[in-house]
């Protein structure tokens, strides 16, 4: 089974949605608002990374243009992307 964590209001996850359904295929279906990764599932995210933090984290998100107003993504430690 697919796991898609969406942010509704993304066309991408519109997008994305919309294709599983139209091909059949089952997934379970994640509000990112609603219900944030936790700290051990984006742990393990980043075993399955090539560039790690980057892959998870668009550089077109709010998320990221907050974080990054300090201190680059790249030379930011875990600890400060997960909050304390």
């Amino acid at each position: 089974m697919i796991n898609l964590c969406v942010l509704p209001s993304t066309a991408s996850c519109r997008k994305a949605h919309r294709w599983l359904l139209e091909h059949r295929i089952p997934f379970h279906e994640r509000n990112m608002n609603a219900q944030p990764l936790t700290e051990t599932e984006i742990k393990h995210l980043l075993q399955y990374t090539y560039n790690g933090i980057d892959d998870l984290i668009s550089t077109k998100s709010n998320a990221y243009h907050q974080l990054s107003k300090t201190t680059p993504i790249e030379d930011m430690p875990l600890a400060k992307l997960f909050g304390y």
